[in-house]
């Protein structure tokens, strides 16, 4: 959530690793194996390149979606949409650059975004896009990350 500060942010994940867990533990067949692991060593991620961030950056954002592949995954999905037939490392070029000029005039045209049709909409509130997120709450120096971890674990 957008309204999450970092500190709620890293409980969020918190609850998440341990009812994964739990649940890993108690009906073994509802979370596979391979998924299990992905995802708590993602959990990990977050919760090191936090207190690594918290040492070297501290009174700076940490936007933790910006940790993971999202920007990746739209960049190719958006591909794979686009060139259903597959595509080469040619197309990977001239699309990620096309999408990048895309970015460029959105963001110099900001009044395109909040007044246009359905997908301008989906771009103006996604998420990844840092400009949507209250820079002051996710500055980390006050947070203490191994009660964010522990207070969610019960």
């Amino acid at each position: 959530y957008v309204s999450y500060g970092i500190d709620e942010q890293l409980k969020a994940v918190s609850k998440a690793a341990h009812t994964l867990l739990f649940l890993y533990r108690k009906y073994i067949k509802v979370v596979p194996n391979v998924l299990y692991h992905d995802l708590q060593g993602t959990f990990t991620n977050i919760f090191f390149c936090a207190a690594k961030f918290q040492v070297h950056h501290p009174n700076d954002p940490l936007f933790l979606m910006l940790l993971g592949t999202d920007v990746l995954e739209r960049l190719f999905g958006n591909m794979r949409m686009k060139l259903k037939g597959g595509f080469d490392n040619l197309d990977i070029i001239y699309c990620s650059r096309a999408m990048v000029e895309v970015e460029r005039i959105l963001e110099s045209h900001a009044t395109w975004v909040s007044s246009g049709g359905k997908v301008m909409r989906r771009l103006s509130l996604d998420y990844s896009k840092t400009s949507n997120w209250d820079n002051e709450k996710l500055c980390i120096a006050d947070v203490d990350i191994m009660m964010a971890w522990e207070d969610c674990r019960h």
